[in-house]
C-alpha cells in the first residue's frame, strides 16, 4: 500500500461516510490476506467511520467539531 493513502481514506471518509467505500474495506478484511500489516491498514481506515475515530484530534477539520458538540 502506498504512503498515505490510510491517512487519506481515513480523514475522507470520516467525513463522508460512503457506505460503498466502507463496505470495500471490509470485504478486504475478510478476503484471505498473506499480509497482517494490510490487514491492521484497512482496519484502521474502517475505524475512521465512526464517531469515536481516535485519529481525529490529529486534524484541524474535526477539531472544532468536537468544540461545538454540548
Amino acid at each position: 500500500m502506498r504512503e498515505g493513502v490510510v491517512e487519506l481514506v481515513s480523514f475522507v471518509m470520516h467525513e463522508l461516510r460512503w457506505p460503498a467505500v466502507e463496505e470495500a474495506i471490509s470485504r478486504r478484511i475478510s478476503a484471505p490476506l498473506r499480509d497482517v500489516s494490510h490487514l491492521r491498514l484497512y482496519e484502521a481506515m474502517l475505524e475512521a467511520f465512526s464517531d469515536s475515530w481516535r485519529d481525529r484530534d490529529l486534524y484541524a477539520r474535526f477539531e472544532t467539531e468536537e468544540r461545538q458538540e454540548p
